[in-house]
């Protein structure tokens, strides 16, 4: 009577596992990555599953490891800023295919969550003609650590299917509402900033 128990709660495990695998391959998934994006100091690797025949979910992991640098002078001033911005965002958002999930054009929205630590480094300095310093150079470093930030994205985009590989590109608007310390050194932390991505991965 027990092993015919064990055999029934055997059983019972197997056919849910079956059919939970089941419903997840008969839902369209897909996993990508950003191979471009490290050019402009930040990596993501999404995952999109499909909701409903025309609506799926992304959910985005994107690394931020940024370095700027700029200069600039005026007379007999120069100045130079550098900033370091290392951190991460994890966005889910919604898109609407016009046609069908995971091929041809799409809308999309959501939100995003994060955490920042940056560093700038400013330092100003004058000049006399022949390039000769003035007078010392002011330097000025900050440090933000644990910089949380959240917002919303709304954009649009493209994707191509061919066999089990998928190509996406998408485009849009960020609305950088949260900064807790009003840190902002790059276009990526304006109030309102674009975003442009361009992923590349498998569907299954």
């Amino acid at each position: 009577m027990k092993n015919l128990f064990h055999i029934s709660l055997l059983t019972l495990l197997i056919s849910c596992s079956s059919l939970f695998i089941n419903t997840l391959f008969a839902q369209q998934n897909a996993l990508r990555i950003t191979p471009f994006q490290p050019i402009l100091g930040k990596f993501s690797l999404d995952y999109e599953r499909t909701l409903a025949p025309n609506v799926t979910l992304l959910v985005e992991y994107q690394k931020w490891f940024e370095h700027r640098e700029s200069s600039g002078g005026f007379f007999l001033l120069s100045s130079s800023e550098t900033s370091t911005n290392r951190g991460y965002r994890l966005s889910f958002m919604a898109r609407n295919y016009i046609k069908t999930t995971f091929d041809g054009a799409f809308l999309e929205c959501g939100f995003y969550v994060g955490k920042h630590n940056i560093m700038t480094h400013s330092e100003t300095f004058g000049w006399v003609p022949f390039f000769i310093p003035l007078y010392g150079s002011s330097v000025v470093e900050k440090e933000y650590k644990g910089v949380r930030v959240g917002g919303l994205r709304a954009g649009a985009g493209w994707q191509k299917s061919v066999g089990v590989f998928t190509f996406d590109c998408s485009g849009g608007l960020n609305l950088n509402a949260l900064n807790d310390k009003d840190v902002r050194p790059t276009l990526g932390m304006k109030t309102i900033s674009p975003y442009a991505r361009l992923a590349v991965g498998v569907k299954f």
